[in-house]
């Protein structure tokens, strides 16, 4: 069964530091209609590095966006 909004997805998200200081997005999406992990996929790049948590947590979330949109459009 397909997602038909975006209600239908569940997505957690995060950030990492790192011992240098920079920080990384962490990104998870869900489909509730099927239980499927779409995000992060096997090769998916790393969200980041940033300078602040507020940018990879940004970058994170708008990530989170166009992935679900992505699924919406084009379900595999």
């Amino acid at each position: 069964m397909y997602a038909e909004s975006p209600d239908d997805y569940a997505v957690y998200l995060t950030a990492s530091r790192t011992a240098g200081g920079q920080f990384f997005g962490r990104l998870e999406v869900v489909r509730k209609t099927d239980g499927k992990t779409i995000y992060p996929y096997d090769g998916a790049l790393e969200i980041g590095p940033f300078a602040t948590v507020e940018e990879a947590r940004r970058s994170a979330t708008n990530l989170g966006g166009m992935v679900i949109d992505a699924d919406l459009k084009h379900p595999e």
